[in-house]
Order: C-alpha cells, then sequence, then structure tokens
C-alpha cells in the first residue's frame, strides 16, 4: 500500500506540472475513472483531500486564464484618452501617449502600517494614484485579483466618481 501512495503521489505532482504548462490551452476536464473504488476505504479521506486541492488549482488556473484575457483585451482597447489600473498589491497603471503605439507603465506602492486591506484602503490607494497623474485619462478600467476589497458596493460607488 505505500507503494501504490508515492505512486499517487508522484502522479499528483506529475499531474499539477501538466496543468501548470498545458492546461490553459485546452481547459477540458475529463473523468477517467474514480481511485475510491480501486483503494481500501482508509484512503478515501486523503484522496478527497487531492481532488479538492485539484479543483482549487483547476479553479486558479481557470481565473487566471480568464483574467489574462480581459487583460489582453483591455490593453487592445487602450487609446491616448484612457488608463488601465492593475490593482494588485502594488498599483499598475498602463497609459498610451498620444501619436505612440507604445504604452507607459508606472508601478505606484503604497504602504500602510495597518495590514488589513479593506474597502477603504484600496479607495484611497486608488484615489491616491489618480490624484497624482500628471494627465488624468477620460477612462480607466480596474483590473484586479479579486479581492474580496475590489468588489463591493462602497468601492464601486467610491470608483464611479472618481473622474469627478
Amino acid at each position: 500500500m505505500e507503494k501504490l501512495k508515492d505512486i499517487f503521489s508522484q502522479r499528483c505532482c506529475f499531474l499539477k506540472c501538466h496543468l501548470k504548462k498545458e492546461y490553459e490551452g485546452h481547459l477540458v476536464v475529463t473523468d477517467h475513472g474514480d481511485l475510491k473504488n480501486n483503494l481500501n476505504s482508509s484512503y478515501h479521506e486523503e484522496i478527497q483531500e487531492y481532488q479538492d486541492r485539484i479543483l482549487y488549482y483547476l479553479a486558479y488556473q481557470t481565473r487566471k486564464t480568464y483574467l489574462n484575457a480581459q487583460f489582453n483585451a483591455a490593453l487592445l482597447d487602450l487609446n491616448k484618452d484612457g488608463g488601465i489600473l492593475v490593482a494588485l498589491h502594488t498599483v499598475l497603471l498602463y497609459t498610451k501617449p498620444k501619436y505612440s503605439v507604445e504604452i507607459n507603465i508606472q508601478a505606484i506602492d503604497h504602504w500602510s502600517t495597518d495590514a488589513h486591506q479593506d474597502t477603504w484602503f484600496s479607495a484611497s490607494s486608488l484615489h491616491s494614484v489618480m490624484e497624482n497623474l500628471d494627465v488624468k485619462p477620460k477612462w480607466i478600467s480596474i483590473i484586479s485579483d479579486n479581492g474580496p476589497h475590489y468588489h463591493n458596493s462602497e468601492l464601486m460607488i467610491i470608483m464611479s466618481k472618481w473622474y469627478e
């Protein structure tokens, strides 16, 4: 049984590597059988834990692929009148100067003694970026890491007034 457990662990590592490199291009998951039917019930809980980890990983890969596609689409729409804010722990501002095909990227990092990154920290950070721009874009697309502080009503209301 220990050998079987080692083989299963190796296959999980192989699957993880495979998913990192090839999953994004396919986004297809098929069911080739259930290990629970072939193993002693003492392994069922551990198998469920591995399955949960794989599903979380697949969800992460899917979200990453979707956000990358959205980011690329936003870059294609970028013009001299707009900007793209990528709001993670550092804010990246992408702008395109007038009469240029090149994209400018500014990295703005905000630090706080309060480690809690909530709606108000995010709003004040984004507001600070807007206030310190030399040339204000007419429109902004915000792309975030999908943290809960980026998708809530308070931040949406605050950011809807950014141009004012």
